[in-house]
């Protein structure tokens, strides 16, 4: 070989299409010739990092990984590429895959061992390529996300649509949480979703006197509930000195009561069936005279307990402290205050977000 790579042999070995005795000459040369190093980085271009990085997608090149797995990045870049394939499954197990190969191109067997020399050589040659790369005092980066035309910030993770309309999304969702994810950011009608029959039938008294006085309950009426021992909520009444909260199945068949207590609240000890509908009621007694509520004409107070698919799905997205999918999935499930606790979090996050804006507007509306 010449003191010095020709313009051709540097074209080559950039193209990988030396053979095989050729490409390990050049690269005993490389590793002793600074000028022609030098020669083969100018001729990569500044922007050789970058290119590769465009090119890549949401996944590493074979140039990043080989790089990576040869130990010849800057601390920055191998810090990024580490953070990659820790979440990234596809590039992890890649890597492994090489690391694997280049331990059996190390210890070939006796009537193999031409065929893994060639074939290493050529994973040497893109290996040391790209180090020469890395040895020019350069800091290349990963490029940042692009940014999105919607964007929702949750936490650590960003929701949003790209340019052309696509989900930006954590992987491993379900299709019906994407679905759920993808119509709110495109602006679709989102609405509580309050099932029909908790309005409740008018004109019934379940239980105790009817009086002409009215006090109203606040809680759980006409909607559905996540947690199995929901909180009752009624008006204080004045003069009362104690209440007792009752609740009953459809058919009105008594499932539990409440002692006799003093505030106008009460949280059951015992928990009510998921996917069941149930209506309650509460006496406050008074000296002047017991009052039950509600009362005709109001309606009965009707709420139902989610099914136990819906609770599962929200408790998945509360323990990812992912709000927008929580909420989502809270409005879908009728539970209006659960999701505007999430929702409201979210705002916070998102100061002035058209779409957060809207999602605590429809959460608040009232179902017609």
């Amino acid at each position: 070989m010449s003191p010095h790579l020709d313009a051709k042999q540097i074209a080559l070995y950039r193209e990988h299409n030396l053979d095989a005795p050729e490409l390990l000459a050049v690269d005993d040369h490389l590793s002793q010739c600074e000028q022609c190093r030098a020669q083969l980085a100018n001729r990569a271009g500044s922007n050789a990092w970058s290119n590769l990085m465009d090119s890549a997608g949401d996944h590493l090149t074979y140039e990043q990984i080989a790089a990576f797995v040869a130990g010849a990045l800057a601390v920055e870049q191998y810090d990024e590429i580490q953070s990659h394939i820790e979440t990234c499954a596809g590039c992890a197990a890649d890597c492994d895959d090489l690391r694997a190969f280049s331990r059996q191109v190390r210890q070939p067997r006796p009537r193999t061992r031409m065929l893994y020399a060639a074939i290493g050589a050529i994973a040497a040659a893109v290996i040391v390529s790209v180090a020469v790369l890395f040895t020019l005092n350069r800091k290349p980066e990963i490029p940042a996300v692009a940014k999105l035309a919607v964007e929702v910030r949750d936490g650590k993770t960003v929701y949003g649509l790209d340019s052309h309309g696509q989900l930006v999304a954590p992987k491993g969702l379900a299709a019906s949480d994407r679905e759920l994810l993808l119509s709110a950011l495109n602006g679709a009608p989102v609405a509580l979703n309050v099932p029909q029959g908790l309005e409740g039938r008018r004109n019934v008294v379940l239980r105790g006197p009817v009086a002409s006085e009215n006090f109203a309950v606040i809680g759980p009426v006409g909607e559905r509930v996540l947690g199995q021992q929901p909180e009752f909520r009624w008006d204080a009444v004045k003069g009362a000195s104690a209440y007792k909260v009752e609740v009953f199945t459809p058919d009105y068949d008594l499932v539990m009561s409440s002692p006799r207590i003093t505030d106008p609240t009460w949280t059951p000890s015992k928990p009510l069936d998921r996917g069941k509908t149930y209506s309650w009621q509460v006496t406050a007694y008074r000296a002047s005279g017991d009052l039950t509520s509600p009362q005709p004409p109001a309606p009965e107070a009707r709420f139902e307990v989610v099914s136990p698919e819906t609770a599962q799905r929200i408790e998945q997205a509360r323990e990812q402290s992912d709000h927008l999918l929580a909420a989502l999935l809270e409005m879908n499930g009728g539970l209006r205050e659960d999701a505007l606790a999430d929702l409201t979090a979210l705002a916070k996050e998102n100061p002035g977000s058209p779409v957060v804006q809207r999602l605590r507007e429809a959460a608040s509306r009232e179902p017609r």
